[in-house]
């Protein structure tokens, strides 16, 4: 009974960290003055080529700094690693805690958010976006796999 008790517990609090989650993802995707997000103030701009901008964010790591490759390439993993955790951890469903059916929510979630940024002009569409964002979520599940172990 304690067993039932503690996993519905978590379940609560994962469901509330997730629409936190949510909340705060929508915030600095659309509304960041510091991301420099304004509706309607950019060109649309796309990149449908896989690993173009990942290559040129990674070749210019030495002329335009460290910093600007992190925030890129990390940041976009980063944000979405409490997407692979908290999926998961708020489900009792099996499906939902699947590994490959986590990977293809936040594939489709990241999808969600570039087709909304080229349509709104926040922001711009990249594909390469998807593939850190996916990879960000993968990177939380396996350590949600790895939390489970443990418990």
């Amino acid at each position: 009974m304690q067993q039932a008790k503690k996993k519905r517990m978590n379940r609560i609090v994962g469901r509330i960290l997730l629409v936190a989650y949510f909340a705060l993802l929508i915030f600095f995707v659309f509304f960041s003055d510091e991301l420099g997000r304004k509706t309607g103030t950019i060109v649309r701009r796309m990149n449908t080529h896989p690993f173009h901008e990942i290559k040129r964010f990674w070749a210019m790591r030495y002329t335009d700094g460290w910093k600007t490759t992190l925030m890129n390439l990390g940041g976009n993993m980063l944000i979405f690693v409490p997407f692979g955790f908290l999926i998961p951890m708020s489900s009792k469903n099996k499906v939902t805690r699947n590994f490959f059916v986590v990977t293809l929510l936040s594939m489709m979630f990241s999808g969600a958010i570039e087709v909304i940024q080229i349509l709104t002009k926040v922001g711009a569409f990249d594909i390469d976006d998807i593939i850190l964002n996916t990879a960000g979520a993968i990177v939380g599940y396996v350590i949600f796999a790895i939390a489970k172990a443990i418990n």
